[in-house]
Protein backbone atom coordinates (compact mmCIF):
# COMPACT_ATOMS: atom_id res chain seq x y z
CA UNK A 1 0.00 0.00 0.00
CA UNK A 2 1.27 3.20 -0.90
CA UNK A 3 2.07 5.33 2.91
CA UNK A 4 -0.87 8.18 3.02
CA UNK A 5 1.84 10.84 3.70
CA UNK A 6 2.90 11.02 0.04
CA UNK A 7 -0.68 12.62 -0.30
CA UNK A 8 -0.62 16.68 -0.09
CA UNK A 9 -3.49 16.13 2.33
CA UNK A 10 -6.25 14.31 4.26
CA UNK A 11 -8.95 15.38 1.64
CA UNK A 12 -7.74 15.72 -1.57
CA UNK A 13 -8.94 13.60 -3.86
CA UNK A 14 -7.00 10.54 -5.96
CA UNK A 15 -8.62 10.01 -8.72
CA UNK A 16 -7.28 7.58 -11.86
CA UNK A 17 -8.92 8.64 -15.21
CA UNK A 18 -7.77 6.91 -18.46
CA UNK A 19 -7.23 8.69 -22.19
CA UNK A 20 -5.27 7.09 -24.84
CA UNK A 21 -4.16 4.94 -22.32
CA UNK A 22 -2.46 7.29 -19.64
CA UNK A 23 -3.19 8.13 -16.12
CA UNK A 24 -4.92 11.97 -15.47
CA UNK A 25 -6.52 13.41 -12.99
CA UNK A 26 -10.23 14.15 -13.28
CA UNK A 27 -11.31 17.86 -11.51
CA UNK A 28 -14.63 17.84 -9.55
CA UNK A 29 -16.84 20.83 -9.00
CA UNK A 30 -19.29 21.98 -7.32
CA UNK A 31 -17.84 22.12 -3.49
CA UNK A 32 -20.93 22.09 -1.17
CA UNK A 33 -22.90 19.93 -3.04
CA UNK A 34 -26.54 19.71 -1.58
CA UNK A 35 -27.58 16.05 -1.30
CA UNK A 36 -31.29 15.09 -2.11
CA UNK A 37 -31.58 11.23 -1.84
CA UNK A 38 -33.52 10.06 -4.60
CA UNK A 39 -34.95 6.25 -3.57
CA UNK A 40 -37.39 4.28 -6.37
CA UNK A 41 -40.87 3.84 -4.67
CA UNK A 42 -40.05 0.01 -5.11
CA UNK A 43 -36.70 -2.27 -5.61
CA UNK A 44 -36.51 -3.27 -8.94
CA UNK A 45 -36.79 -7.25 -9.20
CA UNK A 46 -33.13 -7.94 -9.16
CA UNK A 47 -30.93 -5.67 -7.31
CA UNK A 48 -27.84 -7.26 -9.07
CA UNK A 49 -26.93 -9.45 -12.17
CA UNK A 50 -29.20 -11.97 -13.63
CA UNK A 51 -28.80 -14.64 -17.09
CA UNK A 52 -30.65 -13.38 -19.83
CA UNK A 53 -34.27 -14.34 -20.29
CA UNK A 54 -34.20 -17.62 -22.67
CA UNK A 55 -35.36 -15.59 -25.82
CA UNK A 56 -32.58 -13.42 -25.65
CA UNK A 57 -30.60 -12.48 -28.74
CA UNK A 58 -27.25 -11.98 -26.95
CA UNK A 59 -26.25 -10.33 -23.83
CA UNK A 60 -23.73 -7.48 -22.30
CA UNK A 61 -21.81 -7.77 -19.00
CA UNK A 62 -19.75 -4.83 -18.17
CA UNK A 63 -16.45 -5.38 -15.82
CA UNK A 64 -15.85 -2.14 -13.95
CA UNK A 65 -13.17 -3.05 -11.79
CA UNK A 66 -9.54 -4.49 -12.41
CA UNK A 67 -6.03 -3.29 -14.12
CA UNK A 68 -4.29 -4.59 -17.16
CA UNK A 69 -1.02 -4.16 -16.02
CA UNK A 70 1.58 -7.06 -14.34
CA UNK A 71 1.92 -6.58 -10.90
CA UNK A 72 -0.97 -4.05 -10.48
CA UNK A 73 -3.62 -3.00 -8.08
CA UNK A 74 -5.99 -5.77 -9.03
CA UNK A 75 -4.67 -7.67 -11.78
CA UNK A 76 -7.73 -8.93 -13.41
CA UNK A 77 -8.64 -12.21 -15.57
CA UNK A 78 -12.21 -11.58 -17.16
CA UNK A 79 -14.30 -15.33 -17.12
CA UNK A 80 -16.85 -16.59 -19.70
CA UNK A 81 -18.99 -19.03 -18.62
CA UNK A 82 -21.68 -20.95 -21.17
CA UNK A 83 -24.21 -23.17 -19.59
CA UNK A 84 -25.87 -23.40 -23.32
CA UNK A 85 -25.79 -26.55 -25.05
CA UNK A 86 -23.91 -25.31 -27.75
CA UNK A 87 -20.90 -23.55 -28.16
CA UNK A 88 -20.70 -19.75 -28.56
CA UNK A 89 -18.15 -16.82 -30.01
CA UNK A 90 -18.12 -14.17 -27.03
CA UNK A 91 -16.50 -10.48 -27.82
CA UNK A 92 -14.30 -8.97 -25.56
CA UNK A 93 -13.91 -5.37 -26.25
CA UNK A 94 -11.57 -3.03 -23.50
CA UNK A 95 -11.54 0.30 -23.09
CA UNK A 96 -9.08 2.07 -22.28
CA UNK A 97 -10.14 5.99 -22.74
CA UNK A 98 -12.35 8.41 -24.90
CA UNK A 99 -9.42 8.67 -27.76
CA UNK A 100 -7.90 5.48 -27.11
CA UNK A 101 -8.70 2.61 -30.00
CA UNK A 102 -10.45 -0.24 -28.16
CA UNK A 103 -8.73 -3.27 -27.81
CA UNK A 104 -11.12 -6.52 -29.30
CA UNK A 105 -10.96 -10.43 -29.17
CA UNK A 106 -13.51 -12.50 -29.82
CA UNK A 107 -13.19 -16.61 -27.82
CA UNK A 108 -14.82 -19.27 -28.57
CA UNK A 109 -16.80 -20.81 -25.10
CA UNK A 110 -17.72 -24.59 -26.27
CA UNK A 111 -20.92 -25.74 -24.52
CA UNK A 112 -21.19 -25.84 -20.90
CA UNK A 113 -17.60 -24.73 -21.23
CA UNK A 114 -15.33 -21.82 -19.50
CA UNK A 115 -12.85 -19.28 -20.88
CA UNK A 116 -10.26 -16.84 -19.35
CA UNK A 117 -9.06 -14.12 -20.70
CA UNK A 118 -5.97 -11.93 -18.60
CA UNK A 119 -6.54 -8.42 -19.64
CA UNK A 120 -2.69 -7.57 -19.73
CA UNK A 121 -1.93 -10.30 -22.32
CA UNK A 122 -4.27 -7.81 -24.42
CA UNK A 123 -2.92 -4.30 -23.68
CA UNK A 124 -1.23 -2.59 -20.67
CA UNK A 125 -3.95 -0.39 -19.16
CA UNK A 126 -4.02 1.21 -15.44
CA UNK A 127 -8.30 1.53 -15.51
CA UNK A 128 -9.58 -0.53 -18.14
CA UNK A 129 -13.08 -1.11 -18.26
CA UNK A 130 -14.51 -3.91 -20.50
CA UNK A 131 -17.48 -5.25 -22.32
CA UNK A 132 -18.34 -8.65 -23.12
CA UNK A 133 -20.93 -9.78 -25.53
CA UNK A 134 -22.38 -13.11 -25.49
CA UNK A 135 -24.98 -14.72 -28.40
CA UNK A 136 -27.86 -16.14 -26.34
CA UNK A 137 -29.08 -16.78 -23.13
CA UNK A 138 -26.08 -19.10 -21.58
CA UNK A 139 -23.79 -16.41 -20.97
CA UNK A 140 -22.44 -15.49 -17.50
CA UNK A 141 -19.70 -13.45 -17.21
CA UNK A 142 -17.36 -13.09 -13.93
CA UNK A 143 -14.02 -11.92 -13.00
CA UNK A 144 -11.14 -12.21 -11.08
CA UNK A 145 -8.95 -10.08 -9.32
CA UNK A 146 -5.51 -10.66 -7.81
CA UNK A 147 -2.90 -8.44 -6.08
CA UNK A 148 0.04 -9.94 -4.54
CA UNK A 149 -1.08 -12.92 -2.68
CA UNK A 150 -4.83 -11.99 -2.47
CA UNK A 151 -7.00 -12.66 -5.30
CA UNK A 152 -11.33 -12.61 -5.17
CA UNK A 153 -13.86 -12.82 -7.82
CA UNK A 154 -17.24 -11.61 -8.39
CA UNK A 155 -19.83 -11.09 -11.11
CA UNK A 156 -19.87 -8.48 -13.72
CA UNK A 157 -22.71 -6.27 -14.20
CA UNK A 158 -25.36 -7.00 -17.09
CA UNK A 159 -26.51 -3.29 -16.87
CA UNK A 160 -25.58 0.71 -16.70
CA UNK A 161 -27.22 2.71 -14.72
CA UNK A 162 -28.00 6.47 -13.21
CA UNK A 163 -27.50 5.02 -9.86
CA UNK A 164 -25.69 2.48 -7.68
CA UNK A 165 -25.84 1.44 -3.76
CA UNK A 166 -23.26 0.35 -1.65
CA UNK A 167 -22.28 -0.67 2.36
CA UNK A 168 -19.96 -1.95 3.60
CA UNK A 169 -16.92 0.10 2.57
CA UNK A 170 -13.93 0.50 4.88
CA UNK A 171 -11.38 3.30 4.49
CA UNK A 172 -9.64 2.77 7.77
CA UNK A 173 -6.44 1.95 9.15
CA UNK A 174 -4.61 -0.03 6.83
CA UNK A 175 -7.61 -0.24 3.77
CA UNK A 176 -7.68 0.73 0.13
CA UNK A 177 -11.33 1.12 -0.61
CA UNK A 178 -11.25 2.06 -4.59
CA UNK A 179 -14.49 2.63 -6.34
CA UNK A 180 -14.45 2.78 -9.97
CA UNK A 181 -16.74 3.97 -12.69
CA UNK A 182 -17.66 2.93 -16.41
CA UNK A 183 -19.03 4.48 -19.06
CA UNK A 184 -18.94 2.19 -21.60
CA UNK A 185 -20.91 5.01 -24.35
CA UNK A 186 -20.18 7.39 -26.37
CA UNK A 187 -21.69 10.49 -24.38
CA UNK A 188 -19.55 11.77 -20.98
CA UNK A 189 -21.19 11.00 -17.85
CA UNK A 190 -20.83 13.29 -14.78
CA UNK A 191 -21.28 11.72 -11.46
CA UNK A 192 -21.97 12.67 -7.82
CA UNK A 193 -21.09 10.49 -5.06
CA UNK A 194 -22.48 10.70 -1.37
CA UNK A 195 -20.98 8.96 2.03
CA UNK A 196 -23.63 7.67 4.60
CA UNK A 197 -20.99 7.46 7.72
CA UNK A 198 -21.53 6.48 11.71
CA UNK A 199 -20.96 10.23 12.72
CA UNK A 200 -23.57 12.24 9.42
CA UNK A 201 -23.61 12.80 5.57
CA UNK A 202 -20.46 13.75 4.06
CA UNK A 203 -20.36 14.97 0.14
CA UNK A 204 -16.80 16.26 -0.51
CA UNK A 205 -16.53 18.62 -3.15
CA UNK A 206 -13.89 16.13 -4.78
CA UNK A 207 -16.77 13.20 -5.50
CA UNK A 208 -19.09 15.87 -6.70
CA UNK A 209 -19.28 16.17 -10.63
CA UNK A 210 -16.98 13.67 -11.34
CA UNK A 211 -16.47 13.67 -15.21
CA UNK A 212 -16.41 10.51 -16.75
CA UNK A 213 -15.38 10.47 -20.57
CA UNK A 214 -16.92 8.72 -22.59
CA UNK A 215 -15.73 5.23 -23.63
CA UNK A 216 -13.36 5.03 -20.46
CA UNK A 217 -13.20 4.21 -16.22
CA UNK A 218 -12.31 6.50 -13.65
CA UNK A 219 -10.82 5.24 -10.16
CA UNK A 220 -11.97 7.40 -7.03
CA UNK A 221 -9.22 6.30 -4.02
CA UNK A 222 -12.13 6.43 -1.13
CA UNK A 223 -9.34 6.19 1.60
CA UNK A 224 -8.60 9.80 0.43
CA UNK A 225 -11.40 11.15 -0.20
CA UNK A 226 -13.54 10.24 3.47
CA UNK A 227 -10.53 8.33 5.10
CA UNK A 228 -10.42 6.70 8.44
CA UNK A 229 -14.38 5.29 8.12
CA UNK A 230 -14.21 1.58 9.17
CA UNK A 231 -18.09 1.36 8.00
CA UNK A 232 -19.22 3.31 5.14
CA UNK A 233 -21.93 3.64 2.53
CA UNK A 234 -22.25 5.54 -0.45
CA UNK A 235 -24.59 6.32 -3.10
CA UNK A 236 -23.37 6.76 -6.65
CA UNK A 237 -25.83 9.50 -8.98
CA UNK A 238 -25.20 9.99 -12.60
CA UNK A 239 -27.03 13.41 -13.00
CA UNK A 240 -25.90 12.77 -16.98
CA UNK A 241 -25.38 9.18 -18.89
CA UNK A 242 -24.90 6.40 -16.84
CA UNK A 243 -22.22 4.26 -15.41
CA UNK A 244 -21.40 1.17 -14.06
CA UNK A 245 -19.78 0.71 -10.37
CA UNK A 246 -17.80 -1.60 -8.36
CA UNK A 247 -16.19 -1.59 -5.49
CA UNK A 248 -12.83 -3.29 -3.89
CA UNK A 249 -11.08 -2.89 -0.84
CA UNK A 250 -7.79 -4.43 -0.03
CA UNK A 251 -6.57 -4.53 3.40
CA UNK A 252 -2.66 -5.05 4.41
CA UNK A 253 -3.24 -6.54 7.88
CA UNK A 254 -2.44 -3.71 10.08
CA UNK A 255 -6.05 -3.58 11.55
CA UNK A 256 -6.90 -7.38 10.84
CA UNK A 257 -6.04 -9.76 8.39
CA UNK A 258 -5.18 -9.02 4.94
CA UNK A 259 -7.18 -9.38 2.06
CA UNK A 260 -8.88 -8.48 -1.32
CA UNK A 261 -12.89 -8.26 -1.79
CA UNK A 262 -14.97 -6.65 -4.26
CA UNK A 263 -18.47 -5.90 -4.66
CA UNK A 264 -20.90 -4.70 -7.44
CA UNK A 265 -23.37 -1.92 -6.43
CA UNK A 266 -26.94 -2.71 -5.87
CA UNK A 267 -29.37 -0.63 -8.57
CA UNK A 268 -31.50 -0.09 -5.51
CA UNK A 269 -31.96 -0.69 -1.71
CA UNK A 270 -34.83 -3.36 -1.13
CA UNK A 271 -36.67 -4.86 2.47
CA UNK A 272 -35.25 -8.63 1.62
CA UNK A 273 -31.81 -9.44 1.29
CA UNK A 274 -30.65 -12.93 1.88
CA UNK A 275 -26.84 -14.21 2.47
CA UNK A 276 -26.42 -17.85 2.00
CA UNK A 277 -23.02 -18.67 3.09
CA UNK A 278 -21.27 -17.89 5.90
CA UNK A 279 -18.39 -19.57 8.20
CA UNK A 280 -18.72 -19.48 11.63
CA UNK A 281 -15.28 -21.82 12.89
CA UNK A 282 -13.42 -20.77 15.13
CA UNK A 283 -10.92 -17.34 14.27
CA UNK A 284 -13.94 -16.13 12.16
CA UNK A 285 -15.46 -12.69 12.75
CA UNK A 286 -18.67 -11.25 10.82
CA UNK A 287 -19.97 -7.34 11.04
CA UNK A 288 -23.47 -6.35 9.32
CA UNK A 289 -23.33 -3.27 7.57
CA UNK A 290 -26.93 -1.61 7.07
CA UNK A 291 -27.42 1.29 5.34
CA UNK A 292 -30.48 3.41 4.98
CA UNK A 293 -30.42 6.19 2.41
CA UNK A 294 -34.02 7.25 3.07
CA UNK A 295 -34.59 10.53 5.28
CA UNK A 296 -36.63 8.81 8.09
CA UNK A 297 -35.13 6.04 10.54
CA UNK A 298 -36.06 2.36 9.69
CA UNK A 299 -35.69 -0.69 11.35
CA UNK A 300 -34.44 -4.14 10.60
CA UNK A 301 -34.44 -7.62 11.62
CA UNK A 302 -31.80 -10.26 11.12
CA UNK A 303 -33.02 -14.33 10.99
CA UNK A 304 -30.00 -16.92 11.34
CA UNK A 305 -30.10 -19.75 9.63
CA UNK A 306 -27.36 -22.27 11.69
CA UNK A 307 -26.51 -26.05 10.30
CA UNK A 308 -27.72 -28.97 12.07
CA UNK A 309 -30.74 -27.23 12.91
CA UNK A 310 -29.37 -25.10 15.59
CA UNK A 311 -31.82 -22.18 16.22
CA UNK A 312 -30.90 -18.85 17.01
CA UNK A 313 -33.09 -16.03 18.08
CA UNK A 314 -33.51 -12.92 15.58
CA UNK A 315 -31.42 -9.91 15.92
CA UNK A 316 -34.21 -6.29 15.68
CA UNK A 317 -31.47 -3.07 14.67
CA UNK A 318 -32.36 0.08 14.25
CA UNK A 319 -31.13 2.18 11.70
CA UNK A 320 -30.88 6.25 11.55
CA UNK A 321 -32.18 8.11 8.50
CA UNK A 322 -29.07 8.51 6.11
CA UNK A 323 -27.02 6.54 8.64
CA UNK A 324 -24.95 3.39 8.34
CA UNK A 325 -24.49 1.11 11.04
CA UNK A 326 -21.94 -1.69 11.84
CA UNK A 327 -23.06 -4.50 14.31
CA UNK A 328 -20.48 -7.50 14.94
CA UNK A 329 -23.50 -10.43 14.17
CA UNK A 330 -20.30 -13.35 14.45
CA UNK A 331 -20.28 -12.89 18.26
CA UNK A 332 -23.73 -14.33 18.73
CA UNK A 333 -23.34 -17.41 16.33
CA UNK A 334 -21.82 -20.57 17.87
CA UNK A 335 -18.80 -22.25 16.42
CA UNK A 336 -19.90 -24.77 13.77
CA UNK A 337 -19.87 -25.19 10.57
CA UNK A 338 -21.62 -22.50 9.08
CA UNK A 339 -24.70 -19.99 8.72
CA UNK A 340 -27.01 -18.35 6.63
CA UNK A 341 -28.33 -14.68 7.51
CA UNK A 342 -31.65 -13.01 6.10
CA UNK A 343 -31.95 -9.50 6.30
CA UNK A 344 -35.50 -7.48 6.60
CA UNK A 345 -36.00 -4.12 6.73
CA UNK A 346 -39.62 -2.41 6.96
CA UNK A 347 -42.07 -2.53 4.48
CA UNK A 348 -42.00 1.12 3.88
CA UNK A 349 -37.96 1.20 4.50
CA UNK A 350 -35.75 -0.46 2.19
CA UNK A 351 -32.20 -1.14 3.07
CA UNK A 352 -28.84 -1.70 2.09
CA UNK A 353 -26.89 -4.29 3.94
CA UNK A 354 -23.61 -5.84 3.56
CA UNK A 355 -22.01 -8.75 5.25
CA UNK A 356 -17.96 -8.70 5.94
CA UNK A 357 -16.60 -11.49 7.66
CA UNK A 358 -12.72 -11.76 8.72
CA UNK A 359 -10.57 -15.04 9.21
CA UNK A 360 -7.87 -14.80 11.96
CA UNK A 361 -5.64 -17.66 13.91
CA UNK A 362 -6.92 -20.31 14.84
CA UNK A 363 -8.93 -20.58 11.73
CA UNK A 364 -6.76 -22.20 8.76
CA UNK A 365 -6.99 -19.49 6.46
CA UNK A 366 -6.53 -15.94 7.26
CA UNK A 367 -8.24 -13.31 4.89
CA UNK A 368 -11.67 -10.72 4.21
CA UNK A 369 -14.62 -11.81 2.40
CA UNK A 370 -17.58 -8.88 1.89
CA UNK A 371 -21.06 -10.19 0.61
CA UNK A 372 -24.11 -7.79 -0.76
CA UNK A 373 -26.57 -11.10 -1.13
CA UNK A 374 -29.66 -11.50 -2.97
CA UNK A 375 -32.70 -9.67 -3.42
CA UNK A 376 -34.40 -12.90 -5.52
CA UNK A 377 -35.02 -16.48 -5.43
CA UNK A 378 -34.69 -18.97 -8.42
CA UNK A 379 -34.71 -22.67 -9.50
CA UNK A 380 -30.93 -21.93 -10.77
CA UNK A 381 -27.68 -20.46 -9.87
CA UNK A 382 -24.76 -20.38 -11.95
CA UNK A 383 -21.58 -20.07 -11.04
CA UNK A 384 -18.43 -19.41 -13.95
CA UNK A 385 -16.17 -20.73 -11.43
CA UNK A 386 -16.34 -22.58 -8.01
CA UNK A 387 -12.65 -22.19 -6.88
CA UNK A 388 -8.87 -21.14 -7.46
CA UNK A 389 -7.29 -24.43 -7.93
CA UNK A 390 -8.10 -27.91 -7.23
CA UNK A 391 -6.46 -28.12 -3.86
CA UNK A 392 -8.14 -25.50 -1.92
CA UNK A 393 -11.55 -26.06 0.44
CA UNK A 394 -14.41 -24.40 -1.29
CA UNK A 395 -18.28 -25.12 -1.55
CA UNK A 396 -21.62 -24.25 -2.74
CA UNK A 397 -24.44 -23.47 -0.28
CA UNK A 398 -28.24 -23.55 -1.17
CA UNK A 399 -30.74 -21.80 1.21
CA UNK A 400 -34.09 -22.75 1.14
CA UNK A 401 -36.34 -19.83 2.47
CA UNK A 402 -39.35 -21.52 1.47
CA UNK A 403 -41.90 -23.05 3.88
CA UNK A 404 -41.09 -26.77 2.02
CA UNK A 405 -38.37 -28.50 1.41
CA UNK A 406 -36.61 -28.36 -2.01
CA UNK A 407 -34.31 -30.65 -3.91
CA UNK A 408 -30.90 -29.10 -4.87
CA UNK A 409 -28.48 -31.09 -7.37
CA UNK A 410 -25.00 -29.85 -7.88
CA UNK A 411 -24.22 -29.33 -11.53
CA UNK A 412 -21.01 -29.40 -13.58
CA UNK A 413 -19.17 -30.63 -17.03
CA UNK A 414 -15.87 -31.02 -18.12
CA UNK A 415 -13.97 -30.70 -21.05
CA UNK A 416 -16.15 -31.58 -24.03
CA UNK A 417 -19.13 -32.49 -22.61
CA UNK A 418 -21.74 -32.45 -24.40
CA UNK A 419 -24.79 -31.69 -21.03
CA UNK A 420 -24.59 -30.88 -17.23
CA UNK A 421 -23.74 -33.98 -15.45
CA UNK A 422 -25.34 -34.09 -11.89
CA UNK A 423 -22.40 -34.46 -9.37
CA UNK A 424 -24.67 -34.85 -6.01
CA UNK A 425 -28.39 -33.99 -4.80
CA UNK A 426 -29.84 -33.76 -1.42
CA UNK A 427 -33.68 -32.62 0.05
CA UNK A 428 -33.25 -29.34 2.11
CA UNK A 429 -35.67 -28.73 4.32
CA UNK A 430 -38.06 -25.78 4.51
CA UNK A 431 -35.67 -22.52 5.97
CA UNK A 432 -32.61 -24.48 5.95
CA UNK A 433 -29.47 -24.22 4.11
CA UNK A 434 -27.45 -27.31 2.46
CA UNK A 435 -23.47 -27.41 1.55
CA UNK A 436 -22.38 -28.53 -1.43
CA UNK A 437 -18.84 -29.49 -1.02
CA UNK A 438 -16.06 -29.32 -3.82
CA UNK A 439 -14.32 -32.21 -4.07
CA UNK A 440 -10.72 -32.39 -6.34
CA UNK A 441 -12.65 -33.65 -9.44
CA UNK A 442 -13.74 -30.24 -10.14
CA UNK A 443 -11.55 -27.72 -11.13
CA UNK A 444 -11.25 -23.85 -11.55
CA UNK A 445 -12.45 -24.41 -15.22
CA UNK A 446 -15.58 -25.71 -14.37
CA UNK A 447 -18.79 -23.98 -14.75
CA UNK A 448 -21.11 -24.78 -11.64
CA UNK A 449 -24.73 -24.93 -11.67
CA UNK A 450 -27.00 -25.14 -8.56
CA UNK A 451 -30.41 -26.49 -9.89
CA UNK A 452 -33.82 -27.06 -7.03
CA UNK A 453 -37.27 -28.04 -7.65
CA UNK A 454 -38.58 -24.93 -5.31
CA UNK A 455 -36.84 -21.45 -4.86
CA UNK A 456 -33.40 -21.17 -3.24
CA UNK A 457 -30.72 -18.85 -2.77
CA UNK A 458 -27.14 -19.91 -4.28
CA UNK A 459 -24.01 -18.68 -2.62
CA UNK A 460 -20.16 -19.61 -3.15
CA UNK A 461 -17.66 -20.02 -0.11
CA UNK A 462 -13.69 -20.31 -1.65
CA UNK A 463 -11.46 -20.73 2.10
CA UNK A 464 -7.62 -20.58 0.81
CA UNK A 465 -5.54 -19.60 -0.68
CA UNK A 466 -7.75 -16.53 -0.87
CA UNK A 467 -10.85 -16.36 0.56
CA UNK A 468 -13.74 -15.28 -1.49
CA UNK A 469 -17.38 -15.37 -0.84
CA UNK A 470 -20.95 -14.22 -2.62
CA UNK A 471 -23.31 -15.42 -4.06
CA UNK A 472 -24.38 -16.65 -7.74
CA UNK A 473 -26.00 -15.79 -10.89
CA UNK A 474 -29.71 -16.24 -10.42
CA UNK A 475 -31.44 -17.77 -13.85
CA UNK A 476 -34.90 -15.62 -13.36
CA UNK A 477 -36.66 -17.24 -16.50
Amino acid sequence: MSPRGTVPGRRVVALVAVAAGACGLVVAGQVGHTFHPSLPAAAPVDAGPSLPPADAIAATWFCSEGTAVPGGRADETVIVANVAPHAVTATLTVLSGSSAAPRTRRVSVAAFGQRRILLSTLLTAPAPGVIVEVPGSGGVVEHQLTRGAQTTIGPCARQAGTDWYFAGGNTGVGAEDWLTLFNPFGDDAIVDVTFLTTTGVEAPGQAQAVEVPRRSRVSLALHVIVPDHDALAFHVHARIGRVVAEQSIDTDGTNGPAGLTTTLGAAAPATTWRVPALDAQSGTAATLSIANFANAGTKSTVSYTLDQHVTLPATHLTVPSMGITANPIGQQVPPSGGFAIVVRGARAGPILPTLTETWSTPAPVTGVAATLGATVTARRWVFATGRLDSTDPAQLVALNPTSHRVRVTLLTAGSGAVSLHRVTSTTVAARQRAVFPLDASIGPDQVLVLSATGPIVGGRLVLGPSVIAGIGVPDLG
